[in-house]
C-alpha cells in the first residue's frame, strides 16, 4: 500500500475538570502547516474509548498518511515526553466521555502486546534536545487510558505500513497550570517548537527510510 507523503497529527478535547487541552489547540494551529516541505493534517479527537478506534482506523486506512503523531495532555509532566511504547490493554480509572469504564480488554483483539514507537528517539534527543536545548525527552508514561488506546492503534499502523508514527505527552501550559495550580508548566511556544521540531526530525528519517520521496 502506498503512503500519502503527509503528516497526521492528533490531540484530544477536553475532559474531567481540565476546560482547555493545549493538545487540540496545538493541532489547530499546526492544521495546514509545512513541515520540511510536507503538509500537516491536524484533527481533534474525543475522550470516548469506542469512537476513537473507529475514528483513528479509518483515518488512517483511508488517508494513509507517511507520518502520524499523537498528542496527549500529562497534567502532572514538566517537559514534552517522546514515549517509547504502548500496551494493547486498556484499563480506565474513571469512564470516558461517553460513560464507557474499560477494565483490562485489549485494543486490538489478539494483536501483539507492545508496539515500540517508530519516531527516531536518538535523532530527536540529538536535535531537539541537546542541538535547539528544546524539553523534550523519551519516557514510558503511557499509562492505560486514552492515551495508551490512541498510541497502540498509530504505532500498529506504523508498525503494519512501515510508516512513521508514535505518541508525544504534552505538559501544561503556563496558563493552564496557573488556573488549576499545578506542579509545572511550559511556555505555549516553547512546547509547539518542540513538537514541530519532532515533527522535522520524523520526515527527515522518513526520507532517509524512503517512506517519503525526497
Amino acid at each position: 500500500m502506498r503512503l500519502a507523503p503527509r503528516i497526521l497529527v492528533t490531540g484530544f478535547s477536553i475532559f474531567d475538570n481540565y476546560l482547555y487541552n493545549p493538545t487540540s489547540q496545538i493541532v489547530e494551529d499546526i492544521n495546514g502547516a509545512i513541515v520540511n516541505g510536507i503538509v500537516v493534517e491536524g484533527m481533534v479527537l474525543p475522550v470516548s474509548f469506542k469512537r476513537v478506534v473507529s475514528i483513528l482506523r479509518t483515518v488512517l486506512e483511508e488517508r494513509r498518511p507517511a507520518i502520524v503523531v499523537g498528542l496527549g495532555f500529562a497534567p502532572r509532566a514538566s517537559k514534552v515526553v517522546v514515549e517509547i511504547a504502548s500496551t494493547n490493554i486498556a484499563y480506565f480509572q474513571a469512564p470516558d466521555v461517553d460513560g464507557y469504564l474499560a477494565e483490562g480488554i485489549e485494543i486490538e483483539s489478539g494483536g501483539k502486546l507492545v508496539v515500540e514507537t517508530s519516531i527516531p528517539l536518538k535523532d530527536v534527543v540529538e536535535y531537539c534536545t541537546k542541538t535547539l536545548r528544546l524539553p523534550v525527552v523519551p519516557g514510558m508514561s503511557i499509562g492505560t487510558y486514552l492515551c495508551n488506546t490512541a498510541a497502540y492503534i498509530i504505532m500498529s499502523y506504523a508498525e503494519r505500513r512501515n510508516a512513521i508514527g508514535g505518541f508525544l505527552h504534552i505538559p501544561p501550559t503556563t496558563d493552564v497550570s496557573m488556573r488549576l495550580r499545578l506542579p509545572s508548566s511550559l511556555p505555549y511556544r516553547e512546547v509547539l517548537d518542540a513538537v514541530l521540531c519532532v515533527l522535522r526530525v520524523c520526515v527527515d528519517y522518513a526520507r532517509r527510510k524512503g517512506v517519503i520521496q525526497p
